[in-house]
C-alpha cells in the first residue's frame, strides 16, 4: 500500500511542470508561438516594483534587456516575450496590452505577437535596439470614441477595439524605416506614422497617418 501511495504522489507532482512547460500556439504556422524558452533574468513578467496604474513611475528600476523586451509607454510596465512559456501566458499579454484609460482588458490576437517578435529578429539584424515600445493596444470603444474627437485618423471601427490591433516604435529605428520592416513581413494592416507603426490582423492594406 505504500508503494502505492508513494507512485500515487509522485505522478501528482509531476502534472504540474508538464502543464508549465506547454508552449503557447502560432495559430499562423501551427508552430509553438515562442520557439526560445531563454532562462528567466527578470524575476516577473512585470517589472512595476509596487507601481500602481496613476502612481509615480519615476523610481521603476529598468529590466536588463531581454530579446523580446516589450514597454508599454503609458503604464511603465515591461514584458518579455522570451519568458511566456506557460498557459497563462494569454492573460498576461492582455494584462500588458490593456486599455490603460479603463484598465480593462480583452482577448489580444497572438498573431499580433508572433509576427512582432518576427520584426524584432529582422530589426536586430539591422541596428542595436534596447526595446520595443508599445504606444497602444486594446481600447474599449469609449476611449477610442474619446480619441476620435481629437484626431481623424483614428477609426470608428478599430481593430484596437477587438483586441486586433498594436501600435509600436522600436527604439534605434525609424518609424519609416522600421514600416519597411514591417510590410515585408506582415500581411495585416498597416499605419505608419511619425513616432510609431500601427498593425493589425484585419486585411492587407497601408495607410500614411
Amino acid at each position: 500500500m505504500s508503494l502505492t501511495r508513494r507512485a500515487f504522489t509522485s505522478s501528482l507532482l509531476a502534472v504540474p511542470s508538464t502543464i508549465a512547460a506547454a508552449p503557447l500556439i502560432d495559430f499562423s504556422s501551427g508552430a509553438g508561438l515562442f520557439r526560445e524558452h531563454d532562462a528567466a533574468k527578470n524575476g516577473d513578467f512585470f517589472n512595476l516594483n509596487g507601481n500602481v496604474l496613476g502612481e509615480d513611475n519615476s523610481k521603476l528600476t529598468f529590466p536588463r534587456a531581454g530579446r523580446y523586451l516589450l514597454y508599454n509607454i503609458h503604464t511603465k510596465e515591461f514584458l518579455n516575450l522570451s519568458e511566456l512559456t506557460d498557459l497563462w501566458s494569454q492573460d498576461k499579454i492582455n494584462t500588458f496590452f490593456r486599455d490603460w484609460r479603463a484598465n480593462e482588458t480583452a482577448q489580444i490576437d497572438l498573431r499580433l505577437v508572433s509576427a512582432l517578435k518576427t520584426i524584432i529578429d529582422i530589426a536586430k539584424l539591422k541596428t542595436n535596439i534596447n526595446r520595443v515600445n508599445i504606444h497602444s493596444g486594446f481600447r474599449t470603444k469609449k476611449t477610442n470614441d474619446l480619441l476620435r474627437l481629437s484626431s481623424s485618423s483614428v477609426a470608428e471601427k478599430s481593430y484596437h477595439v477587438q483586441g486586433r490591433a498594436l501600435d509600436f516604435s522600436i527604439e534605434g529605428i525609424r518609424a519609416s524605416d522600421l514600416a519597411k520592416i514591417v510590410l515585408d513581413n506582415f500581411d495585416g494592416g498597416v499605419g505608419v506614422y511619425r513616432s510609431f507603426v500601427h498593425v493589425d490582423t484585419g486585411p492587407k492594406r497601408i495607410w500614411h497617418g
